[in-house]
């Protein structure tokens, strides 16, 4: 086999390798779906729901809200808790009580996902 045709096939490998290596990086990273519930009432809970829609299971340690630039507590920041979402399936975020904020301007919800250093922010549509 010719020297140039040998390089071209192993070039090729190499990007297809490259390639399908990101691809499967990217299918790995944590995607979510979101939806909310607010009636404005402050006897009734609103509820935020995620939908894990990667194929491996997600490890939530801390979440809060964005709003307009700030940040807003959900809980007492010194309570402890883990949440895992399976693939596929959905959690429901209850704000409740002292909790509950008004639901006006741009809202994200920022996730603090175990094993990675950056929050994932999610714009909320409500």
């Amino acid at each position: 086999m010719p020297e140039i045709t040998a390089n071209l096939i192993a070039g090729y490998a190499a990007l297809l390798s490259t390639f399908l290596g990101f691809r499967e990086i990217w299918k790995l990273r944590p995607r979510f779906s979101t939806s909310c519930y607010s009636i404005g009432d402050p006897e009734q809970e609103d509820v935020i729901t995620l939908y894990n829609k990667s194929n491996k299971p997600v490890v939530i340690n801390y979440f809060s809200i964005e709003k307009n630039g700030k940040e807003i507590e959900l809980r007492n920041p010194a309570d402890f808790f883990i949440i895992t979402i399976k693939p596929q399936e959905v959690y429901n975020i209850r704000i409740e009580g002292a909790y509950k904020f008004q639901w006006k301007g741009e809202i994200f919800l920022k996730l603090h996902l175990m094993g990675r250093k950056k929050p994932k922010r999610i714009k909320l549509d409500y």
